[in-house]
Protein backbone atom coordinates (compact mmCIF):
# COMPACT_ATOMS: atom_id res chain seq x y z
CA UNK A 1 0.00 0.00 0.00
CA UNK A 2 1.53 3.68 -1.06
CA UNK A 3 1.17 6.37 1.26
CA UNK A 4 0.53 8.25 -1.87
CA UNK A 5 -2.28 6.84 -2.85
CA UNK A 6 -3.83 6.66 1.03
CA UNK A 7 -3.50 10.44 1.23
CA UNK A 8 -5.18 11.64 -2.28
CA UNK A 9 -7.99 9.75 -0.81
CA UNK A 10 -8.38 12.20 2.18
CA UNK A 11 -10.03 15.54 1.81
CA UNK A 12 -9.34 18.54 4.39
CA UNK A 13 -13.14 19.63 6.05
CA UNK A 14 -12.71 22.19 3.27
CA UNK A 15 -12.23 20.19 0.29
CA UNK A 16 -15.15 17.95 1.46
CA UNK A 17 -17.34 20.90 1.67
CA UNK A 18 -16.66 22.57 -1.46
CA UNK A 19 -16.95 18.84 -3.04
CA UNK A 20 -20.21 18.34 -1.78
CA UNK A 21 -21.55 22.16 -2.42
CA UNK A 22 -22.39 22.82 0.87
CA UNK A 23 -21.16 26.15 3.25
CA UNK A 24 -19.60 23.67 6.15
CA UNK A 25 -19.49 20.14 7.05
CA UNK A 26 -19.85 19.60 10.21
CA UNK A 27 -18.76 18.17 13.53
CA UNK A 28 -22.34 16.76 13.54
CA UNK A 29 -22.17 14.87 10.09
CA UNK A 30 -18.90 13.26 11.36
CA UNK A 31 -20.77 12.06 14.64
CA UNK A 32 -23.84 10.72 13.05
CA UNK A 33 -21.53 8.96 10.55
CA UNK A 34 -23.12 10.84 7.81
CA UNK A 35 -19.58 11.10 6.34
CA UNK A 36 -16.48 9.13 7.44
CA UNK A 37 -13.41 10.65 8.53
CA UNK A 38 -10.15 10.10 10.17
CA UNK A 39 -8.09 12.11 12.82
CA UNK A 40 -4.38 12.45 12.07
CA UNK A 41 -2.78 14.77 14.14
CA UNK A 42 -4.70 17.20 15.32
CA UNK A 43 -6.27 17.50 12.40
CA UNK A 44 -9.37 15.98 10.92
CA UNK A 45 -9.23 13.96 7.34
CA UNK A 46 -12.91 13.23 5.38
CA UNK A 47 -12.78 10.30 3.57
CA UNK A 48 -12.73 10.68 0.14
CA UNK A 49 -15.19 7.28 -1.54
CA UNK A 50 -17.22 6.80 -4.40
CA UNK A 51 -21.07 8.31 -2.87
CA UNK A 52 -18.89 11.50 -2.99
Amino acid sequence: MNIKNITEDLLTVKEAAELLKVTEVTKRYIAKDIIFSVKIGGARRIVKGDEM
